[in-house]
């Protein structure tokens, strides 16, 4: 796979999650993880990466027991 094609499906698999956030916190919901992962239907590893590195500004997380939660605030500006 080339650089390109591989940006852009990392900026697609980006979108996705943001948008999937969206419409949860919309919902009143924040989902657990494996909810998103079952959800995307992308890697957990992905799911994980993408929150860590490319939303970090744009959500909160928090555990509820052993299981982390997400909870999507926006982007502040």
């Amino acid at each position: 796979m080339g650089w390109k094609k591989s940006f852009e499906t990392r900026e697609k698999r980006i979108n996705m999650l943001r948008d999937y956030l969206k419409k949860e916190a919309q919902n009143g919901s924040s989902p657990f993880i494996q909810k998103i992962v079952e959800d995307t239907k992308l890697p957990r590893s992905t799911v994980e990466r993408y929150l860590s590195e490319y939303l970090l500004d744009e959500i909160e997380s928090f555990n509820e027991g052993n299981l982390r939660k997400i909870k999507y605030i926006g982007v502040e500006k």
